[in-house]
């Protein structure tokens, strides 16, 4: 794991054989966004699935434990509450097609910081565009498959076009759960 730029941390090839996991949605079913044009504001077309991954296969199971690496890494990195677990919600698996894009946003509206953290698996890495960027910074990256992205959900960022391929990622949200 290594700091991005701040609070932007990168696990490289943190999941092993993410292309399983595309392997695993292609046999869900699909939907659309509610609109079958582009998004009014984002201006892409967004395929979603949710995948049950605490499903009990072996492989569900060795994902599960590769992101509770993760989490223990950035909760040490944020100086969390050692005790207090990372909640995983919003798990989902998106696909953008050619010309899928999002342009600036902060995820679920979050404008400050509340603990809240986005991450982003990147599933795969064959297509061209689709590059993850930062508004308030020049930073521009295209993680390689099986990296994951962690960054504070208000941190405001957008993703280019993606220009030929797909692009298959999952997207999350965590936060630290309070002691009791």
């Amino acid at each position: 794991m290594y700091e991005l730029a701040s609070r932007i941390l990168v696990f490289p090839s943190a999941i092993s054989e993410p292309e399983k996991l595309i392997d695993l949605v292609l046999e869900a079913p699909w939907t659309k966004n509610k609109n079958t044009s582009p998004h009014p504001i984002y201006g892409h077309t967004r395929f979603q699935t949710t995948l049950h991954i605490k499903n009990g296969t072996s492989y569900a199971n060795k994902i599960l434990a590769e992101l509770d690496q993760v989490f223990l890494e950035t909760k040490e990195f944020l100086n969390f509450k050692p005790s207090a677990p990372l909640k995983i919600f919003d798990f989902e698996i998106t696909k953008y097609t050619v010309g899928g894009k999002i342009s600036d946003h902060t995820d679920d509206d979050i404008v400050e910081d509340e603990g809240t953290y986005t991450g982003i698996i990147y599933l795969n890495d064959s297509y061209a565009g689709g590059e993850l960027g930062f508004t308030n910074t020049s930073l521009k990256i295209k993680p390689r498959a099986g990296d994951i992205i962690v960054f504070p959900a208000f941190y405001s960022h957008y993703a280019d076009e993606v220009l030929s391929g797909e692009k298959y990622l999952s997207i999350f949200k965590t936060y630290p759960e309070e002691d009791d």
